[in-house]
């Protein structure tokens, strides 16, 4: 290979004069002697392989034995056909020879940037003293050569045995390439703006109506680095790009811009009321500054949406192409999202539009795929739900999150860490008792601060020298600083019952549970039920002072509920831990969530389906005989439900934290029958004011109506929630009248 190259600096030597952009090709000036070389000769027919390197068409059947040091095989076509190069990486020169002795053919040289544009072509026919053969070279001040076409003209050969690329010297005149190209709609007309180019005295302007050109030149020889098109049509799209200019030649085009002769874009009315997951329909139209439409607009534009609570997920995010200026088509709020006055924007290069308001309220059954949440709880006084993500969530992770179920959206969340687990709420609403699987500690999160009280330390078991971690949590009922935890090691030691006051644990514990448990539901503040085995606690101020295990009912690892004197098991059991009665089984029962101030026990089922994961039903029972009173199917719900909770008027939550597919669900049925209210107690002060104590749904919010009469009814108010599902209300108006007479209502 050392041969050919001496060989072809002298041939350099020997090249005629030709003009490339107004700069002459002297001597070997054209391109350096330390320029890489590609040697595309391989002794066969075969095209070479040559890495970075892609050939297209031409043959190898040529042999010249005139010049025998350039080799027997070149690839050129005979017939007039042309041979393609593509680089992988660009180039800023490119050469070739013409082989051929007959006089008058030779070669045109084409060379294409990366989007196929033309940067430049030259052409040179063999010499006619027919000796030596000539080379031809072009070259650009950058590197932006993806592609080098050869075509042979006049029936002869030409070859491309070494082709050279790389810095191309004695070019620095030519003016480098525009960069920073803007195309701003104002008005009709279209305001362009570009950074300036080293070297070069003015710029072309260059339009075209589709992506890629072809580009016509709207503006030349243009001095400054802007320029205005007023000969632009409303509703059409024009694709820009500059060239640099000066005396030695033309750059190449710069990157394109794309400019929207639109003025706006115009929302058919959207119906006020709209289910998020279900889709509607959506008409907008490209529209001048009059509002007429623009018929030749056949763009696409994006879409976006805004409600009262922030911004809604919605498909689809880009619309088709429009077709007579116009665009229908199906519009949907995704599930998690529904909100209150939304605005749905289309915007596409600065021009936008904006709908009508409009509501998205949630679905019957609503779900938060990706949503891992491990543990529920539902606080009455706020109305909201909370759950816990753990560390491994892939939203939210590590955090306490807060969901309004009414609304149907995730309201915030609060960084907690220690991958938390389980979750209570005081009977006052005031705070939420947090367990975690990534420290031996509890916590308390403060409602009104948003904070993390304290974390209290739940000690290590001393015989293995394990952690224990909260496995249950029970806060006391009448005293919101107190909380019982039950807790375990997760591994073969026995597990515990623990109590805290604002933190301080209590000097009397309970170790008397199985490995792998540590239930615990309180029933007031001095009776607790915890397992397995099944057990009732007696505690005082000093922790638990009492303890019997009559075992039974429950399963090793079962999570108790408690309600208004009963014990509920995930597997259906229903029983008085007092008398230590049975009152029934549920059926097909994974987990449970009693409700008894509406007469109605909740429970979740599974069911095969064929060649499908298993389908889950929830399940309405009769409080008082136990008989299912009916049932809902859900949706595909992938693993199994870990959390069930009642909130509001007619919902349920629960979430599926385990299954491939991540899920959380809430749900709005008429299973969930309205909760009367109830009388349960009066007191009238001496001097006046009447007391009225009654229960209720905590979700509800309650009028007390006041009359003398049974006919004439005046409102009175609110009452207080005091606890969940307890209220009161005090008449302090009630010495005015001789008798009164009151009703509660919602």
């Amino acid at each position: 290979m050392k041969s050919r190259y001496t060989l072809l600096t002298a041939i350099a030597l020997m090249i005629r004069t030709a003009a490339l952009h107004g700069i002459q090709l002297t001597s070997i000036n054209q391109f350096s002697n330390s320029d890489p070389i590609i040697t595309f000769e391989t002794g066969s027919t075969a095209l070479p392989s040559v890495p970075g390197v892609q050939f297209a068409g031409g043959d190898a059947t040529f042999s010249y034995y005139s010049f025998q040091c350039f080799g027997s095989q070149y690839f050129g076509d005979l017939n007039e056909g042309n041979l393609d190069i593509y680089f992988s990486n660009a180039q800023q020169a490119v050469g070739a020879y013409i082989v051929n002795a007959q006089y008058g053919s030779g070669v045109i040289e084409t060379v294409y940037d990366q989007s196929n544009n033309v940067i430049e072509s030259e052409s040179a026919l063999f010499p006619p003293w027919g000796y030596p053969p000539v080379f031809l070279g072009i070259g650009e001040p950058s590197a932006q050569i993806y592609r080098v076409e050869w075509q042979c003209i006049g029936g002869g050969y030409f070859g491309v045995d070494n082709v050279i690329y790389g810095a191309a010297i004695g070019l620095s005149q030519m003016p480098n390439v525009p960069t920073g190209l803007t195309a701003v709609r104002q008005g009709i007309q279209v305001v362009l703006n570009w950074s300036a180019a080293d070297r070069a005295t003015s710029y072309n302007v260059k339009r075209a109506s589709s992506s890629g050109g072809p580009y016509v030149t709207v503006g030349s020889l243009v001095v400054g680095t802007n320029y205005t098109d007023a000969a632009v049509t409303n509703g059409s799209v024009y694709f820009y790009v500059v060239t640099g200019v000066n005396g030695y030649g033309e750059s190449a085009i710069s990157q394109q811009a794309i400019a929207f002769v639109v003025d706006h874009f115009t929302f058919a009315p959207i119906p006020s009321s709209q289910t998020s997951s279900i889709p509607f329909a959506v008409t907008l139209q490209a529209s001048d500054a009059g509002g007429l439409l623009l018929t030749n607009f056949n763009g696409a534009v994006m879409l976006s949406g805004n409600g009262d609570h922030g911004a809604v997920q919605l498909t689809p995010l880009t619309t088709s192409a429009f077709s007579q200026g116009q665009w229908t088509g199906a519009v949907t709020i995704t599930s998690s999202t529904p909100d209150s006055n939304i605005r749905l924007t289309a915007s596409s290069n600065s021009v936008s539009g904006l709908s009508n308001p409009f509501n998205a309220v949630p679905p019957a059954i609503q779900v938060f795929n990706g949503l891992q949440l491990v543990d529920l709880t539902y606080n009455p006084f706020t109305q909201r739900l909370y759950g816990v993500a753990p560390a491994a969530g892939p939203i939210y992770s590590n955090s306490l999150v807060v969901v309004d179920p009414v609304l149907g959206r995730v309201e915030t969340s609060y960084y907690l860490g220690n991958d938390p687990s389980r979750l209570a709420v005081s009977g006052d609403g005031q705070f939420l008792y947090v367990g975690f699987n990534g420290t031996n500690a509890f916590g308390r999160f403060n409602l009104t601060s948003y904070s993390l009280d304290f974390m209290a330390s739940l000690g290590m078991d001393t015989y293995y020298g394990l952690l224990y971690h909260a496995y249950q949590l029970a806060a006391l009922p009448g005293n919101p600083h107190s909380v019982a935890v039950g807790v375990n090691t997760g591994f073969g030691d026995a597990s515990q019952v623990l109590l805290f006051d604002d933190g301080v644990e209590r000097s009397n514990i309970f170790g008397g549970l199985s490995s792998y448990s540590g239930s615990v539901v309180a029933a007031s503040g001095t009776r607790l039920y915890a397992g397995s085995p099944f057990t009732r606690l007696t505690v005082d101020p000093t922790g638990v002072v009492n303890s019997d295990s009559p075992g039974g009912f429950m399963g090793l690892s079962d999570l108790l509920k408690y309600q208004a004197g009963w014990v509920f098991t995930p597997g259906g059991n229903v029983f008085n831990p007092e008398t230590l009665t049975l009152i029934g089984t549920l059926t097909n029962c994974s987990i449970v969530e009693p409700d008894l101030a509406a007469g109605t026990i909740f429970s979740m089922g599974s069911h095969p389906v064929f060649a499908q994961p298993a389908g889950w039903r929830l399940y309405a029972w009769n409080a008082t005989n136990l008989q299912m009173v009916s049932s809902l199917d859900m949706p595909t719900v992938y693993g199994g439900p870990s959390a069930l909770v009642r909130w509001g008027t007619n919902g349920i939550a629960f979430c599926s934290p385990s299954g491939y597919v991540i899920q959380f669900f809430l749900v709005r049925t008429p299973l969930v029958p309205p909760v009367t209210p109830a009388l349960k107690g009066v007191s009238h002060l001496a001097s006046g004011p009447f007391q009225l104590i009654f229960t209720g749904d905590p979700s509800v919010s309650y009028t007390v109506w006041g009359s003398t009469n049974f006919t004439s009814w005046t409102s009175l108010g609110p009452p207080n929630l005091v606890s969940n599902g307890w209220y009161w209300f005090w008449d302090t108006n009630a010495t005015k009248y001789p008798s009164r007479f009151y009703k509660v209502g919602f």
